[in-house]
């Protein structure tokens, strides 16, 4: 009975939760439901005058709202009129007060009660900042193929305030149902209404202010009284290592980490030597488009890697999976064992299938053996510094060819200094203050890349909103310097918000803009398969394979007619994975269709590869490589 009773209590909270209307609705129900009981009892008592029973119940309604008395002979029915009347002026005064002021004081108690969550299947967002917009958006383009999906979340603030900013950034939610609940996700009572134990995953969001409680939130989760005994599926964000390893020892196997900072930062390093890669990471990254996927093949037991790397039109083979490892750009003669998933890149899980029964036969004469050595020293400027600039500097100093140089202003007044970093030498200037005065005297032409760290100081403080109008200045007068002086520099730069990101981009390859929607998209991806963190974990560190963008002419003849099998046979040559390409003419357009496939800013991820392309001197090949 208590458990009817909750799910009743549940069910009238999701109603009511949806606005006014739905109130209005409620009362107007109420009162009929009123009249009926009374109307029900007047006509088994036969104090009607043989009225029929509809009109009875209206005659009540109307009584209900404005008392007269009935005339009727009958003292029991005028005691039930009059019943009925005060009834009325209760069930009135609320229905006014409800349209009036939106909400009266008990049904706005009801509204923001935290009854236990009846669902099953559903995601658990824990904790809410600006970084649950960018999560959202993600979640809804994963669950947009469900019927009927669900996403709960739990934040320190009241749930109309929860919700008015997420309507006011996300106008569609497609299937997904969004319920808010206001709590702190470090204590067990408010875990409870979350129904923990059939969520399908549960995300800790990174907080902007606090990152180093997250492991008290774990501890609340693993371990309650009345857990389920399976493995949860969680997925932390932390900002430090030190917390990371913390939150695993709690969480073991039920959880996946992402360090944001580090995260961050090889991202960085990685997108900031290669113009385009940001958006090759965005496409592997976001729901939108091609995902990476993991199936376990039969027909493929015993048989080498580049065989079956050919046997696949529609979609790419990039590794396998084996004993909870993940191998990425494995070796050509590698042989795929019984136990092991094949990881690949498809548009679906479902077109990811072997659809290229019989391989052409390649022609030879369209292929290049030998690579042309382009390895040259880099020179990179960056403008600002934060608590993952050096983080980015030790991982550059791995990825780039000798004698590479790197300039860092900061707004500081410490004495200039150098440091080595592997093959990068780095030189640190301190200045009073980053404006257009001081960029217009940057001898610009002399640098590769100009990388635009957010940074904080005394000025503006750790607000992070004055951070990106800072940082975004600087990027409007570096485009400005750019265009007046034809220069060929590349621009990098970092923002928090993504509402940010999403103003000051622009058509131009060249010049990206790295946020912490990345993070968001590897977070949703993680929630959907705990094995896609084993992928990225080996994607973003320096050893092993990377993703890199080479010339053309270093895999297939340029102006002949080719087709992907033969760029994926070349690559298979020099053992590695060609997962795309960039068109050098397209590049500045953001979005176009080449061979019936999304183009974006020129680069197509996952082409079919029976699909002929005339390439050109300057587009690239995009290769899962060692170097």
């Amino acid at each position: 009975m208590r458990l009817i009773f909750n799910k009743f209590m549940y069910r009238l909270d999701n109603f009511v939760s949806r606005g006014t209307f739905n109130i209005i609705v409620l009362i107007f129900g109420v009162i009929f439901l009123i009249a009926a009981f009374f109307a029900t009892l007047v006509f088994i008592l036969g104090v009607n005058e043989n009225s029929p029973l509809f009109e009875i119940i209206r005659n009540l309604i109307f009584t209900s709202l404005k008392y007269k008395s009935s005339g009727k002979e009958f003292f029991t029915y005028e005691i039930i009129d009059l019943t009925m009347f005060i009834l009325g002026l209760f069930l009135t005064a609320t229905l006014i007060g409800a349209i009036s002021a939106g909400i009266n004081e008990r049904l706005k108690l009801l509204k923001n009660s935290s009854s236990f969550i009846y669902e099953k299947g559903h995601i658990v967002i824990l904790g809410f900042s600006t970084h649950v917009i960018s999560l959202l958006k993600e979640l809804l383009i994963a669950n947009e193929s469900e019927k009927k999906s669900c996403i709960v979340i739990l934040g320190n603030q009241p749930r109309d305030k929860m919700k008015a900013i997420v309507n006011k950034n996300i106008k569609n939610f497609k299937n997904t149902k969004i319920i808010y609940r206001e709590g702190d996700r470090s204590t067990k009572n408010s875990l409870y209404q979350l129904n923990l134990n059939q969520a399908k995953s549960i995300i800790i969001n990174q907080y902007s202010e606090k990152n180093n409680e997250v492991h008290k939130t774990l501890l609340a989760i693993v371990n309650r009284n009345n857990r389920k005994k399976d493995p949860f599926h969680i997925v932390a964000v932390v900002g430090s290592k030190e917390e990371a390893d913390l939150c695993k020892l709690i969480g073991k196997d039920e959880v996946e980490i992402i360090v944001s900072d580090e995260f961050l930062a090889r991202l960085e390093a990685q997108t900031c030597r290669q113009s385009g890669l940001p958006i090759v990471y965005e496409e592997l990254l976001n729901f939108d488009g091609d995902e990476i996927y993991f199936k376990k093949e039969k027909s493929l037991i015993g048989k080498r890697f580049s065989e079956a790397l050919h046997l696949y039109n529609s979609s790419i083979l990039i590794g396998i999976s084996r004993k909870n490892k993940v191998l990425l750009n494995v070796q050509k003669d590698f042989l795929i064992g019984e136990d092991d998933q094949i990881i690949g890149i498809s548009s679906d899980d479902s077109t990811f299938v072997m659809d290229n029964p019989n391989p052409k036969k390649i022609i030879k004469d369209n292929l290049v053996s030998k690579k042309k050595n382009r390895s040259r020293a880099e020179k990179f400027l960056f403008l600002g510094f934060n608590n993952h600039t050096k983080k980015v500097l030790k991982l550059l100093g791995k990825y780039t060819n000798k004698s590479s140089l790197c300039e860092i202003i900061i707004e500081d007044n410490k004495k200039n200094k150098t440091v080595e970093y592997n093959n990068l030498t780095v030189i640190y200037k301190y200045v009073s203050k980053i404006n257009r005065t001081f960029l217009d005297k940057i001898k610009f032409k002399k640098y590769d890349f100009v990388i635009v760290q957010s940074t904080y100081n005394e000025e503006i403080g750790y607000d992070e909103d004055l951070v990106d109008n800072k940082t975004m200045s600087i990027i409007i007068n570096l485009r400005d310097i750019k265009r007046l002086n034809k220069y060929s520099f590349k621009i990098i730069s970092e923002l928090f918000d993504t509402n940010n990101h999403d103003l000051i981009q622009n058509s131009q390859i060249d010049d990206f803009i790295l946020s912490e929607k990345f993070i968001s998209s590897a977070i949703a991806q993680i929630s959907e398969n705990k094995k896609l963190s084993l992928v990225f974990s080996e994607i973003f560190k320096p050893e092993g394979a990377e993703i890199y963008m080479k010339s053309v002419e270093d895999y297939v003849s340029i102006n002949k007619n080719v087709d992907f099998h033969e760029v994926s046979f070349s690559a298979c040559q020099k053992n590695e994975i060609a997962i795309g390409y960039r068109l050098e003419e397209f590049k500045t357009i953001s979005s176009n269709i080449h061979n019936d496939k999304e183009m974006s800013y020129g680069i197509v991820i996952n082409p079919y590869k029976s699909k002929y392309i005339q390439f050109q001197k300057k587009d690239l090949i995009i290769v899962f490589s060692e170097n």
